[in-house]
């Protein structure tokens, strides 16, 4: 994963890269690659200290395994998961005055821009009528 890509160097990749250049600014490609660096120093410095099988999130050139953070591996190929997982967020946004109100301040769910953005929330509540 050279230089915040996923694609393997070489031919076909240079093609890939350019048009990720073109399309993405620098600004976002720099804060993408310290976001990476970020959760590599994270695994090796806390994870580690918890779980001793770290290897599993590295190739062999040290760059980050991006698939070992998928949380449902077996459900990446269902192709009808997009459609089940924009029910589920609509749900959240629907349902947001009520997990307000009813979960504990310190839920993780209540912290997020499904629940705490008033343009999402706008949104959806456009969307469901």
């Amino acid at each position: 994963m050279s230089g915040g890509s996923s694609q393997p160097t070489g031919g076909a990749a240079s093609d890939v890269e350019a048009i990720r250049d073109a399309c993405v600014s620098k600004h976002i490609r720099v804060n993408y690659k310290s976001s990476l660096n970020g959760i590599k120093r994270w695994i090796v410095e806390e994870l580690s200290k918890e779980n001793a099988n770290t290897g599993r999130f590295f190739d062999d050139h040290g760059e980050l395994v991006l698939t070992e953070f998928t949380m449902f591996p077996s459900l990446c190929g269902e192709v009808n998961m997009m459609g089940v997982l924009q029910l589920c967020l609509a749900s959240l946004v629907q349902h947001a005055h009520y997990l307000l109100t009813h979960l504990p301040n310190n839920y993780a769910l209540l912290s997020t821009d499904v629940i705490r953005n008033p343009v999402v929330l706008k949104d959806g509540a456009r969307a469901g009528k």
